[in-house]
């Protein structure tokens, strides 16, 4: 489980540096429904990004890292944060004085990537995503991320496949709720790792993960070095990978809607 880690080390300053904010009374005037004109944050290249990019009724404030959105959230420079909903959650549960709106103004679809010689992996996550979101396993993720408390995450426990074909797994250690490195177990844990944990276990794999930055990931899946990427990846980036062709880009695994972080009352 993760233990009151932020995404980065940035963040968790921040995080320190607003505990002031619990006493700001700045969201209280927004209405989830009445937005037009509304000045929101987000966070460059990350869902909220693009999901929004194409509202005219909305004024976007782009920022390069979430400890300058929050920052701007708090000195009241922008009205609302949007943010995927797991992320949300998670950051509400490790920093009180914050809410979200359960109504969501968007969504995104995530996707995984593969490399470009594991055809066969594509095809098979591929059929195990058509079926993943209306899955029991898909629930009971769900319900771990939304009853979190302090940024805990509860891992699924999975059989040790010992003598099973290993897929070797590109990931973001930086990256809670959906995979981020474990102080006291020392181990990647996260609902995306729970998620293609499940996929593997399906098939008759077992998983090796490989932490590294976005770019790094990246190197690793076209050098061969990983055979998959997860984390929150959008479907955006499909277009991206038919241009480069350096990557495979299955079919989206989830929807994830897009809400709004405000200071709480």
């Amino acid at each position: 489980m993760y233990r009151k880690f932020a995404k980065t080390i940035v963040i968790l300053i921040c995080f320190l540096a607003l505990s002031s904010c619990r006493q700001n009374n700045h969201g209280s005037s927004l209405d989830i429904h009445h937005l037009n004109g509304k000045r929101i944050g987000v966070v460059l290249a990350w869902s909220s990004d693009y999901v929004l990019d194409k509202r005219d009724d909305l004024n976007i404030f782009r920022y390069d890292k979430m400890a300058d959105a929050i920052l701007a959230l708090k000195y009241k420079k922008i009205d609302a944060l949007a943010m995927d909903l797991f992320f949300a959650n998670y950051y509400c549960s490790i920093q009180p004085g914050f809410r979200y709106f359960e109504t969501p103004i968007g969504y995104d679809h995530f996707v995984i990537f593969v490399n470009r010689n594991r055809k066969d992996l594509l095809n098979l996550f591929n059929q195990f995503a058509s079926d993943f979101q209306k899955s029991q396993a898909y629930r009971e993720i769900y319900k771990k991320i939304m009853q979190m408390k302090d940024g805990n995450y509860e891992s699924y426990v999975f059989p040790h496949q010992q003598d099973a074909p290993v897929i070797k797994i590109a990931v973001d250690p930086l990256s809670p709720p959906y995979s981020g490195y474990d102080l006291l177990t020392h181990e990647i844990e996260g609902c995306d790792v729970d998620m293609i944990r499940l996929f593997a276990d399906q098939y008759g794999f077992r998983t090796e993960f490989i932490p590294s930055t976005y770019d790094g990931q990246i190197m690793n899946l076209k050098s061969g070095k990983a055979d998959i990427m997860i984390t929150a990846l959008s479907e955006i980036y499909q277009k991206y990978a038919q241009l480069s062709n350096d990557y495979l880009v299955s079919r989206t695994y989830t929807e994830m809607p897009i809400v709004l972080i405000v200071p709480e009352n």
